[in-house]
């Protein structure tokens, strides 16, 4: 399968905009989905149950808001703003045929005063420029667990991302590179 990345640049303004995902099919979505928000919304759901209190992630605080709010649990709250996301992504897809995704998870349709500076196609689901994001390795206080990032995302093996050594982290990270690269 290809990936079609397209770089915008505004007509009115004359700002460029970074690189967009093309995504015309549900298959495109699900997967971009799963590797750039599925992190996202873990680590908030995990954060209900590690921090009862204040909220340490963005989607614990939209979860928290909009359990206020609504006056609803905020488990309950989360689940509906994780299917509100998707339904939005769905829904702006099937009216318009083409959605424009961001690393970040955001999305937009194709702005008629916009044009497409660049157009890459990619056997990989990587944004351009982030081709080659480097293994981080962290370790939070001396003596604790280590922990991996590739470029922005999280390292998570079988549900796991933290590791007892520095050797096991990294190579836990290389093969979650092996992973989203196959």
């Amino acid at each position: 399968m290809s990936y079609r990345f397209i770089k915008l640049k505004d007509n009115r303004t004359g700002l460029e905009y970074p690189y967009y995902l093309w995504c015309e099919d549900m298959g495109v979505l699900m997967e971009h989905t799963e590797i750039f928000m599925g992190k996202v919304i873990h680590d908030g759901v995990v954060d209900m149950f590690t921090n009862p209190g204040h909220p340490t992630t963005k989607f614990r605080w939209a979860s928290d808001v909009m359990s206020f709010c609504r006056q609803k649990p905020l488990l309950e709250c989360a689940c509906s703003l994780e299917a509100e996301i998707i339904q939005g992504k769905i829904k702006t897809l099937l009216r318009y045929g083409v959605i424009l995704l961001h690393e970040s998870g955001t999305y937009m349709t194709l702005p008629t005063d916009y044009d497409i500076i660049d157009d890459i196609l990619s056997e990989k689901m990587i944004y351009p420029g982030k081709e080659n994001p480097e293994i981080r390795l962290l370790q939070w206080c001396e003596n604790g667990h280590y922990y991996a990032k590739y470029g922005k995302l999280d390292v998570v093996i079988d549900g796991n991302q933290k590791w007892d050594t520095k050797v096991e982290a990294m190579k836990n990270a290389e093969l979650f590179v092996k992973q989203i690269n196959s």
